[in-house]
């Protein structure tokens, strides 16, 4: 079974949400690589725990890349959008491979200190140890002295006995700081993470950890990487076709917009029609999908998800490609990807009536730009097609509310937790 590399898929990750806060991934980076020095001397957790945690505080801000941007606009999110501590526990918890346990990790990551004896999770410690290592970065960063006994003045003693003997051993000579200057901790690290391997169903789970990251960019791509794959899936039964390779074929559906995350935002929320040159800075989106997922070694699905826009007359792109050089994985994803923007309200237009829809895509298959058969398959069986779609937007919709409740009731438990009990 082939394996994938963490350190690939994380150097990818924040290589593409740098765009959105670069510092904060930098932060959260020097956060991590302090971190496996004091676990690693540390010797208390498994060599799995370690990997996770250190993968968590990678992440740790994550809630705080412009997720508000996703919920700032719906009237039923009644907590706090500040906090970006619950919004980076909702999405670990929600959409990563992460466990529970670990999510909390982040949902505390900013609990006063004189909080912690009030709650309990399982790995408290580390919650409080990120806490005091936002804290160590922050100093390092603004080139002030670090004084440890200082900085835990407000810990319990037996705790800061244990922070202060690991750290005056992983920190001789003031090394951390020399390797964080540097910029020395970012290959270190990344040593560390290259030995990790990731199975192909982890690695789908961070890319699908990026496209949610792209959904909190641009409302609707979710639900359009949803609606592409389901189209697929039921376009290659209603063909006859068996694909042993099923899952694989769907990824690529489902991943075929993963480029938009480069593409700038006024352009992908324009409601006006593109200009030209616009619309050759959306075309790039295809090069960007390709070489993300070329790149993470799913060669396959990349290939064929950079080719949705090839035209069968030789006019799409990015490769000007003709009928025969086509395959047939990328017609029936070229099919499915026009079927469902036809289907959909977009920022320019309203979703089309039943007989517009129809309309379009025959005259596209009249003028040879896309496969006829697989448009007849559509046009035969239209309404069932809009039904499951529906189905499953219903279904993304309700677990968007499900988030959104669970979001504010989390929040209204963190304020309330936070709050000073002298208050009334």
């Amino acid at each position: 079974m082939k394996k994938y590399v963490l350190g690939n898929v994380l150097r990818l990750f924040i290589y593409i949400l740098n765009g959105t806060d670069e510092e904060l991934f930098l932060h959260g980076h020097r956060v991590a690589y302090i971190l496996l020095k004091y676990l690693q001397e540390q010797g208390k957790y498994s060599e799995d725990e370690i990997n996770q945690m250190v993968q968590i505080a990678i992440l740790h801000d994550i809630g705080a890349c412009k997720l508000e941007e996703k919920f700032k606009h719906d009237k039923s999110v009644t907590a706090d959008l500040s906090n970006h501590s619950v919004f980076g526990y909702i999405f670990l918890e929600n959409y990563t491979v992460y466990s529970t346990d670990m999510a909390e990790i982040c949902l505390y990551h900013h609990l006063p200190y004189d909080k912690y004896s009030l709650i309990s999770i399982r790995y408290k410690e580390i919650a409080i140890l990120f806490n005091i290592l936002n804290d160590i970065d922050n100093i390092y960063i603004n080139g002030l002295s670090l004084n440890m006994r200082k900085l835990l003045s407000h810990i319990d003693e037996e705790f800061t006995i244990e922070v202060c003997n690991i750290f005056s051993k992983i920190n001789e000579d003031d090394i951390l700081y020399k390797k964080i200057s540097s910029g020395e901790y970012l290959s270190e690290l990344y040593n560390y993470l290259d030995t990790i391997e990731i199975s192909k169903e982890e690695l789908e789970q961070f890319i699908k950890m990026i496209i949610q990251c792209n959904n909190f960019r641009s409302r609707g791509t979710l639900e359009h990487s949803i609606t592409v794959e389901v189209i697929t899936y039921n376009l290659y039964k209603l063909l006859g076709i068996v694909r042993e390779d099923m899952d694989t074929i769907l990824l690529s559906a489902f991943c075929h917009d993963l480029g938009k995350l480069f593409t700038p935002i006024e352009i992908l929320e324009k409601s006006d029609k593109l200009t030209y040159e616009e619309m050759e800075i959306m075309k790039e989106h295809v090069i960007y999908t390709g070489m993300i997922l070329k790149e993470l070694g799913l060669e396959y699905v990349g290939g064929i998800a950079e080719m949705h826009h090839e035209k069968l007359d030789g006019t799409g792109y990015p490769y000007g490609l003709k009928d025969e050089e086509i395959p047939m994985e990328a017609k029936i994803l070229a099919v499915a990807d026009i079927s469902s923007a036809l289907m959909e309200k977009r920022p320019y237009k309203e979703k089309f009536s039943k007989d517009k829809t129809l309309d379009i895509l025959k005259a596209m298959a009249d003028d040879n730009k896309i496969d006829k058969n697989i448009v007849n398959k559509v046009i035969e069986n239209y309404d069932y097609l809009v039904e499951i779609c529906e189905k499953v937007r219903k279904k993304n919709n309700s677990k968007y509310n499900d988030l959104i409740r669970k979001y504010n009731e989390i929040n209204n438990q963190y304020e309330e937790l936070c709050r000073d009990k002298t208050e009334s």
